[in-house]
């Protein structure tokens, strides 16, 4: 990884942190998608389409892994879930171990 990506990874966390004490916890959408100025460059969490994220700034690995909640009767479009011990456990998009996305996982 290179410094700018451990600068940017590390300024993320930081407008995250900002984030979570504004909003008190659940962060919405509107609030995570502008993303946040680093040097002059705008940098996104995330985006709307996709589920894994890595900005254009960035090289090696992802900033952001997001899920989708489903709507009221419908069924959950990824299996993703809160594990027993407390942790996140995403399932990643589709099934190809050399798909974009697994690669970009992989790489962190």
């Amino acid at each position: 990884m290179t410094n700018h990506d451990d600068t940017s990874r590390a300024a993320a966390f930081a407008h995250c942190r900002r984030l979570l004490r504004d909003f008190g916890g659940a962060v919405p959408w509107t609030a995570i998608q502008p993303g946040f100025e680093l040097n002059g460059e705008r940098i996104h969490l995330g985006s709307t389409p996709r589920g894994i994220h890595r900005p254009q700034q960035m090289h090696r690995g992802v900033l952001g892994i997001k899920t989708t909640k489903p709507k009221a009767g419908r069924t959950a479009r990824y299996d993703d879930a809160i594990s027993d011990d407390g942790y996140f456990s995403y399932a990643f998009q589709g099934s190809d171990p050399g798909s974009r996305d697994l690669r970009l996982v992989v790489s962190c």
